[in-house]
């Protein structure tokens, strides 16, 4: 029998048979803001769960109707002050399909610009740096980003734009 245990508007948490699962009640938006010269910027949040920062790109859940491109915009503007000329979707990823349905899209936010001044402490954000493509993959490769979002935006961005200069 499946039962719920626990609810707080973003996920249900399910019992089956001692089997947890998860369902997501709103979808999330992961935004890859690259600047008019080409930086790529994450922003350093402390994460409670895993008690220590962690540097990642921005991301949150949508709003109820929201549309993925508004919940990317919103959150850009959110987190970190920022604004972008453009938005370019890089697709769907499961978050964790062996226990959930969520799905989160990727964005690109082209030209996009953000304001230090303007950080969402509520959230735990306390900086936002800039990095080049060669710089994000090092990161990655030196165990430096282990956001597993920002391990699969870049993968993403590589993916289509690994000419990027």
């Amino acid at each position: 029998m499946k039962t719920e245990v626990y609810n707080n508007g973003y996920y249900r948490v399910y019992d089956e048979n001692n089997i947890i699962s998860l369902e997501a009640l709103k979808g999330g938006a992961v935004i890859i803001p690259v600047t008019t010269d080409k930086k790529i910027v994450l922003i350093k949040s402390f994460r409670p769960s895993i008690n220590q920062f962690s540097t990642e790109l921005p991301r949150g859940f949508l709003e109820v109707g929201e549309l993925p491109k508004d919940g990317a915009r919103r959150e850009l503007f959110e987190e970190i002050g920022g604004t972008a000329v453009r938005f370019e979707s890089l697709g769907v990823t499961a978050t964790n399909n062996g226990i959930s349905n969520e799905m989160v899209e990727y964005f690109i936010a082209w030209d996009a610009k953000y304001s230090c001044d303007k950080l969402q402490v509520e959230e735990n954000i306390v900086d936002a740096v800039e990095f080049d493509l060669a710089e994000l993959i090092n990161l990655a490769g030196d165990n430096k980003i282990t956001d597993a979002f920002t391990l699969c935006g870049v993968l993403k961005f590589i993916a289509k734009y690994r000419n990027l200069r």
